[in-house]
């Protein structure tokens, strides 16, 4: 594989739903005064606090790759954690019990007061309700490492976000150093941003080109997409097609049709381009629409 080209960042994040309950029975809707604005002020904070829209639903395809490694077996991926209308109603609903007078929901409220508000609700959340706290994680950890956090790795972060206060941006900058410096983590961001775009390990000139950069899994990631769509990666990408179209058939035997592998090469190629585990999830997709 050639050099690749100049990097971008993307956005991927793991799976995550939990379950919370209301905390009073006031109801927030489209008529309620600063509803509109309560909205879009949480949106924005969640952005900036938590990595992500909390009340966007998000959908990650981890592709083919086992502990550390390239598995050959692809996977599609499933929604991550997301706020429902009702969930969202819940923050509003406690950020009016802890807001003071004159400053609820219907007085207006600015981005920062949500922000600060989401902020607070980091710390205080509990062992047993942490929600919050593991979308943060899942969304920073997917970015850095394309996976997702350990048991351990939960537990230490969950501590330090309630002793230190910390939220999306410092903690994704540690961990974008850890995957700097970690030579053991970064074999295997490496290998595993190759079975996402590839659906293959990295080969060993690969890994060595990337162990020595400081690039971590989602920039990897756009740098393999921006190659595999220029005339550089023009002789795998119909390689990259045939695996996709393999696995989705779980037969490592099958082999497609020129005509299809054409057809979906440029059905795959629209956009910014799907890379293979992309191209897994719309052949899924289709599937489940039959």
């Amino acid at each position: 594989m050639s050099r690749p080209f100049p990097l971008m960042a993307l956005c991927v994040a793991a799976p995550l739903v939990f379950s919370t309950s209301v905390v009073h029975a006031q109801e927030y809707n489209e008529k309620t005064p600063g509803y509109a604005q309560a909205v879009s002020a949480f949106k924005a904070a969640s952005i900036v606090v938590l990595g992500r829209d909390l009340s966007t639903k998000e959908t990650t395809v981890y592709g083919p790759f086992g502990s550390g490694g390239y598995s050959g077996t692809g996977s599609t991926g499933s929604p991550i954690g997301y706020f429902t209308t009702n969930e969202m109603v819940q923050l509003f609903a406690e950020y009016d019990k802890a807001a003071a007078p004159n400053a609820k929901i219907k007085d207006g409220i600015k981005f920062i007061d949500a922000v600060n508000f989401l902020k607070a609700k980091l710390k205080s959340e509990s062992a047993t309700n942490n929600k919050l706290i593991l979308i943060l994680l899942e969304k920073a950890f997917t970015e850095s490492f394309g996976r997702a956090s350990t048991t351990a790795e939960q537990s230490l972060w969950i501590a330090r976000i309630k002793s230190e206060g910390l939220w999306y941006a410092p903690i994704k900058s540690e961990l974008m150093k850890q995957a700097q410096v970690d030579k053991k983590e970064r074999t295997a961001l490496i290998d595993r941003a190759y079975g996402y775009t590839l659906g293959r390990a990295a080969t060993q000139e690969e890994v060595k080109y990337w162990l020595p950069h400081s690039e971590y899994y989602d920039q990897i990631v756009a740098a393999n997409r921006a190659w595999l769509f220029s005339s550089s990666g023009a002789s795998e990408y119909p390689e990259v097609v045939r695996r996709a179209l393999k696995t989705y058939e779980n037969n490592p035997f099958f082999a497609p049709l020129e005509s299809t592998v054409k057809t979906w090469a440029g059905t795959f190629s629209a956009g910014t381009g799907k890379v293979y585990a992309e191209m897994l999830d719309v052949l899924q997709n289709q599937k489940s629409k039959k």
